[in-house]
């Protein structure tokens, strides 16, 4: 079965998971509610009433798409949605109609707009609430089966993670950061680099990653723990810095990153699906840490690149001080692609890698490490890391120029496939013109 991501549906990715949002605070506000007035009550139930008939439509399509392998969004489905008794919200509304029944019907304007409502009669009515509730907790639970044995397109959870962003109020963060700026009275490099570090390295220490998978003892042995050291401050825990603790959780937080020189990069589709995956077993206060950090690295973000020189988009040369004519070719064709923004993320020197493992007179490389090595000798200064080149490696299928990747809807995978072919006619038009 073909997994899509409904491009129709971009401009809305949220609207479902906003109904349900909206559907569950107007259930719970009724509890809320302080007027003992009967027709406000009433009012408040023909809200819900038409709020589920935008909900159990829209949760039905939704499910009928995933049927046909299209998943337009991730639903944030926590597992008391699942009963009909979370809806009920304790059964509050149900009692108090049933006993402003008799005051409510003897009103003119309450039995037309029942009737309006389609409903028979006020019990009617109060039967079709209860129905909602149990329709809405049941295709929530059919859609958390179905989710379980299908394989989301990446881009989906990379929105479900931006959905559950918004819900973030990034206040706080925001005065936190100008509070320490103005305390510091300095946005020199040196000063927000440290604050880039020691603000992942508080992440860290609450082990919010500790769902994942074990890290291999090569990719420990690939944190740096001394540069991470050299950005702390002098008073830092030492003790931690150094504990294979902070080096395992070093490792995991490289899975999901990039860097582009000093810029920290989210990959935000990998902790999309790392918070679906483990939402159950975080608390609200650790899935806010994640963006915490994010609103925070996006400040730090945009401070280190005022005050770090801007690469100008110029020609690009060929190094005619390399000895080897392939390096020189490699090293030029890399460059112009990012000059001419081809590689527009670091995970596509991966493309590069597994093109030159595949065709004939190009280098090929047993490792990323290798890879990784190779390019920077032909000039290439920021590359992606070693276990992130393993992760998009592994989602690649097929052969070069027909490329396919679990990650990825038709138009990532051509762009993909455009990336490789776009370096390798670089490379051979500079292996020709010599």
């Amino acid at each position: 079965m073909n997994n899509l991501l409904n491009e129709d549906a971009e401009e809305a990715s949220f609207s479902l998971n906003g109904m349900l949002a909206g559907f569950d605070e107007n259930t719970s506000a009724y509890a809320h509610m302080p007027t003992k007035n009967p027709n406000s009550h009433f009012c408040f139930a023909l809200n819900i009433k038409m709020t589920e008939e935008e909900v159990i439509p829209a949760l039905k399509d939704y499910l009928a798409e995933l049927e046909r392998g299209v998943c337009r969004e991730v639903l944030c489905i926590e597992k008391k949605m699942l009963e009909k008794e979370y809806w009920q919200k304790g059964g509050l509304l149900r009692r108090n109609l049933q006993a402003m029944r008799e005051r409510l019907e003897s009103k003119r304007i309450i039995a037309a707009t029942l009737k309006v409502q389609n409903c028979a009669c006020f019990d009617d009515l109060i039967e079709r609430l209860e129905d909602s509730y149990a329709e809405v907790a049941r295709l929530l639970g059919e859609i958390a089966q179905k989710v379980k044995k299908m394989k989301m397109p990446q881009r989906a959870y990379g929105q479900f993670y931006q959905y559950l962003k918004t819900q973030y109020d990034a206040e706080q963060t925001i005065m936190a950061y100008d509070e320490w700026m103005m305390k510091e009275g300095d946005n020199s490099f040196k000063t927000l680099k440290g604050k880039q570090t020691k603000e992942v390295a508080e992440f860290l220490r609450k082990d919010l990653l500790q769902h994942l998978r074990k890290p291999l003892q090569n990719e420990i042995d690939e944190v740096d723990v001394d540069k991470v050291i050299y950005w702390m401050p002098c008073d830092y825990d030492r003790e931690y810095l150094l504990s294979k603790a902070f080096k395992m959780q070093c490792a995991r937080f490289r899975w999901n990153i990039s860097w582009e020189g000093d810029i920290l990069k989210f990959d935000y589709d990998a902790l999309g699906e790392y918070l679906f995956k483990n939402y159950y077993k975080m608390t609200d206060k650790e899935r806010q840490a994640f963006f915490e950090l994010d609103v925070m690295v996006e400040l730090i973000n945009r401070d280190i690149a005022k005050v770090m020189p801007v690469e100008e988009k110029e020609e690009v040369e060929i190094d005619m001080e390399m000895e080897d004519g392939m390096s020189q070719a490699i090293g030029y064709a890399a460059k112009t692609m990012r000059v001419e923004d081809e590689l527009k993320h670091l995970y596509d020197y991966t493309w590069l890698m597994m093109l030159m493992n595949e065709t004939d007179g190009l280098p090929s490389f047993d490792t990323p490490t290798s890879y990784v090595d190779y390019m920077k000798q032909c000039g290439v200064k920021s590359m992606p890391t070693r276990s992130n080149i393993s992760k998009y490696y592994d989602k690649a299928r097929g052969k070069f120029p027909n490329w396919t990747f679990t990650d990825a809807d038709g138009q990532e995978t051509k762009r993909r496939n455009n990336v490789a072919k776009r370096f390798l006619n670089l490379v051979r038009s500079v292996n020709n013109s010599h």
